[in-house]
């Protein structure tokens, strides 16, 4: 296999995350292989073991991106319009979606 590209540590982090992001919503978790995503990602499999020790390490890596940037608790924390019994009731919506 050719030499993976010079990049950053972050940028080859980051696009691991995106490849296995996009398997794991297309393939679901169980049908997606490290080298898949390496495939997808553009590197050799032995540097995905530089970022996690498993797949089940992304995967957890991969949740708490994704609970960080669509976090409903700064969503209704933040709404002024709100009474606490409904920003509850509207926390318990969100996690409905």
């Amino acid at each position: 296999m050719a030499r993976p590209p010079k990049k950053p540590p972050e940028e080859w982090r980051r696009e691991i995350m995106n490849a296995a992001k996009a398997l794991f919503f297309t393939n679901g978790y169980e049908e997606t292989s490290v080298a898949g995503i390496m495939k997808l990602a553009g590197g050799a499999k032995g540097l995905f073991y530089s970022f996690f020790s498993s797949k089940a390490e992304l995967l957890q890596a991969l949740s708490e991106q994704l609970f960080l940037e669509h976090n409903p608790f700064q969503a209704v924390r933040e709404r002024k319009d709100l009474s606490a019994l409904e920003k509850i009731q509207e926390l318990m919506r969100l996690n409905r979606e």
